[in-house]
């Protein structure tokens, strides 16, 4: 939109690829925001002229700068603890990635602690190595606690968590789990439903749901996202 000439914009953001996301989806070089808005874009030279003496004037250098992003299927309470606790597995695209990521993770763990991980669809075809991550390959994170990965849909364990966390036995109704336990598909690995029988550790004790909720909404904004919809919001007394 087109700006008045009455007040100067707090700041303008220039030299990028900005993606609007309006009415004509325009994809434009510079932004000025006054008041929380933004008030105007199009080309660096139809903004930048807009500038006041008191307006922040930042050159992104050619990077994408995006509107708020808005989640809208999110655990919104848990993710503030997570990302104190839970080493981020978000883009390995090897398993000697993953596993390094883990043991710098341990380095700021108190000692014996488990050492948690989380990330997205874990796929042997996303690694450089063409194989599914296993027990053997936590077992060189430590082999004296547990170490636990997780993605949305399976839980890998380390040969101690193996030992400790799981069940030597399930109901023979449970034949997905028992076909996990034996070791069918890959070592330490459980798939949906099966890794519902693991009694797997905290990272560290929990938090009050208040602090929770505010480590959570400082994650997600230094994620930019400025909306989330919470798809399983804490119970009352938690």
């Amino acid at each position: 939109p087109a700006m008045g000439t009455t007040a100067h914009p707090d700041l303008i953001l220039s030299n990028g690829h900005i993606v609007t996301m309006d009415d004509r989806d325009r994809d434009v070089q510079a932004v000025a925001v006054r008041g929380g808005h933004i008030v105007a874009a199009g080309t660096d030279a139809d903004v930048r002229v807009l500038a006041g003496p008191g307006t922040e004037m930042v050159d992104l250098g050619g990077a994408t700068a995006l509107p708020g992003l808005i989640d809208t299927h999110a655990h919104f309470h848990r993710i503030g603890p997570r990302a104190a606790t839970t080493a981020s597995l978000y883009g390995c695209r090897s398993v000697e990635d993953l596993v390094a990521r883990m043991r710098a993770h341990e380095e700021g763990l108190p000692d014996g602690a488990p050492i948690v991980g989380q990330g997205d669809c874990f796929r042997a075809s996303h690694f450089a190595e063409k194989r599914q991550v296993c027990a053997a390959d936590l077992d060189r994170v430590a082999c004296d606690r547990p170490v636990v990965v997780s993605d949305v849909h399976k839980t890998i364990l380390n040969s101690h968590a193996l030992k400790t966390c799981a069940p030597h036995s399930v109901p023979d109704t449970r034949t997905d789990v028992a076909a996990d336990l034996r070791g069918d598909v890959v070592p330490g690995l459980f798939f949906s439903d099966a890794r519902n029988v693991l009694r797997l550790p905290q990272a560290l004790p929990g938090m009050p749901v208040t602090h929770a909720l505010r480590d959570s909404a400082a994650e997600f904004a230094r994620c930019g996202l400025t909306t989330v919809v919470d798809a399983g919001p804490p119970r009352a007394g938690q």
